[in-house]
């Protein structure tokens, strides 16, 4: 899972949470810091899960730049991106490689997702 994070210190508790609750274990999450000013860097390292590696960027580069940099250091079959302010349903890497695994064919999922406030609650 590659989860590039710039100032999401308010979300990317919950973030790291939805993803460590997942019903499919075998996965590694790649948080790119792209030089957060906040403390995302200092709540991600809280974590003493092997599977969360941090990745540092030098110089704000963006999100594209920040999610490149999280596929260059994954080691994983497959790519998954979930930003550092978004919430995995448990069952959506399960589901996810399910599917991939169903079709050789396939090369790409897509998921729904439905909008949040700050608060969690859902937007219309």
């Amino acid at each position: 899972m590659i989860v590039p994070a710039f100032n999401v210190a308010l979300y990317i508790k919950d973030t790291i949470d939805s993803l460590l609750a997942q019903t499919y274990r075998n996965f590694e999450i790649v948080v790119v810091d792209d030089v957060s000013t906040d403390n995302t860097i200092e709540i991600v390292k809280e974590y003493q899960d092997p599977r969360i590696v941090v990745v540092r960027h030098e110089v704000n580069s963006g999100l594209a730049a920040a999610r490149n940099t999280g596929i260059l250091s994954s080691r994983g079959e497959y790519i998954s991106l979930l930003d550092g302010d978004d919430i995995a349903e448990p069952t959506r890497l399960a589901e996810q490689l399910a599917f991939l695994e169903s079709d050789p064919s396939l090369g790409m999922v897509g998921s729904h997702v439905s909008v949040i406030n700050q608060d969690g609650s859902f937007r219309g």
